[in-house]
């Protein structure tokens, strides 16, 4: 009768036996290759003997596992390994890279960085991100998703029979109702920003208009903000009736880099040519007639340096109108970024028009990321259901009000 075979990188039963005054204690191994290994350890009692050649069996995986990574290696060697791989893979974003590694090393690593592969299970990483989401829900996502994307390289290096990310509970992710600006909101903003910082006894260099004209452009391309700071010169063509702007980059940041403008928008084909409203057009020449000895490659919004213009620099600008300015009615200061002007472009283009149409603006690949994220919904009900709902009504036309009770049932 044949032995049955083992799995690779396991060893089969330990058989003891006295030598001398010793134990020694055997098993027999199948490397990697499939091919078998005696392996013998010795020491004073049977127990020990025993001890001894199951460690000197880790350490023979630890030396002939499949490539670098086996089921013994560490989290933190394995998300080295990856960060590597990534990097020179370049299928990730720079920037996007740097998030991770900044998750990996300040939340997942001190977590679970010294266990080995095979004592990541589903329920650890189960419980690492229940008791990190409560306080940190941003973080335990992306710990999520960076962990998964670590686990993925572990399974095709044969180091992780299976992701146990995969089957851990999703993080709770609550959504914030989607929120517009409608049209006497846009106004009294606009407002807001044309006077701020106009007025008598104000310190320091006034404003150059520059906000106002960056909202328009918002409001007429439906750009991210980062597409719209890097909208250069050439980027805009005013020779067409209307007017055109093309959407075929974004401003970035990293560290020890500084901001400089990458050559495709957040998603390469997001790439786009947009016409534009009367309103952007009039705030386009105002740039064009302040940047009129600039090159063509020079950014159509820029600081008084002609560089190009921080994100975070004009949101804290737009922050600092709201809080001086006052906040429109019925909105709040949290409501208020320069993405809700995306949102409020996707909101008006599909009560006007339709979804796709505003997913096409937007630059998504389909409408249904446009009606999740962008589109504020409607909560009052077209009022032709009633005029349907008309021939339900009983005999007789309306029903007196003795018939109804106070709950509205009928009696």
């Amino acid at each position: 009768m044949s032995r049955p075979i083992q799995p690779l990188g396991t060893y089969g039963a330990i058989s003891v036996r006295r030598v001398g005054s010793k134990y020694a204690a055997t098993t027999r191994y199948r490397d990697m290759d499939g091919r078998y290994t005696r392996i013998q350890a010795t020491d004073s009692t049977e127990t020990k003997a025993a001890y001894a050649l199951k460690a000197k069996v880790a350490e023979h995986t630890r030396a002939g596992g499949d490539g670098d990574l086996n089921r013994n290696s560490t989290v933190a060697d394995l998300a080295n390994y990856w960060l590597v791989e990534a990097r020179v893979g370049g299928r990730q974003m720079p920037q996007t890279l740097d998030c991770y590694e900044q998750n990996l090393k300040a939340v997942v690593l001190p977590a679970l960085g010294r266990l080995r592969l095979h004592e990541v299970t589903v329920g650890r990483v189960d419980r690492f991100l229940k008791v990190l989401a409560p306080a940190h829900p941003s973080r335990a996502r992306r710990a999520r998703i960076v962990l998964s994307l670590v686990f993925d390289l572990a399974v095709r290096h044969d180091a992780a029979g299976k992701n146990p990310v995969r089957d851990a509970a999703p993080v709770p992710h609550p959504r914030k109702e989607i929120r517009s600006l409608n049209h006497s909101q846009l106004q009294a903003l606009r407002a807001s920003v044309a006077t701020w910082r106009t007025g008598e006894n104000v310190y320091g260099p006034r404003p150059d208009g520059r906000l106002a004209d960056v909202i328009e452009m918002l409001l007429g391309t439906s750009a991210r903000i980062g597409e719209a700071l890097a909208i250069r010169k050439c980027d805009v063509d005013m020779s067409v009736s209307p007017p055109t702007v093309t959407i075929s980059g974004t401003l970035v940041g990293r560290k020890g880099q500084g901001l400089y403008r990458q050559p495709h928008t957040k998603h390469s084909k997001q790439w786009r040519i947009i016409a534009v409203p009367s309103y952007t057009a009039q705030a386009i020449r105002s740039r064009l007639a302040a940047q009129s000895a600039a090159p063509e490659d020079a950014p159509l919004f820029c600081t008084r340096n002609g560089t190009f213009v921080s994100p975070h620099n004009l949101r804290r600008q737009l922050r600092a109108v709201l809080a001086d300015a006052g906040l429109p009615e019925g909105i709040e200061l949290s409501d208020i970024t320069p993405h809700t002007f995306r949102r409020t472009v996707a909101t008006t283009i599909n009560r006007a028009a339709s979804s796709d149409l505003a997913a096409e603006l937007l630059g998504h690949t389909s409408r249904e990321i446009t009606e999740a994220f962008y589109i504020q919904p409607t909560k009052r009900v077209n009022p032709v259901t009633a005029e349907i709902l008309e021939q339900l009504a009983p005999d007789g036309g309306e029903l007196p009000l003795s018939s109804i009770d106070l709950d509205g049932h009928i009696e």
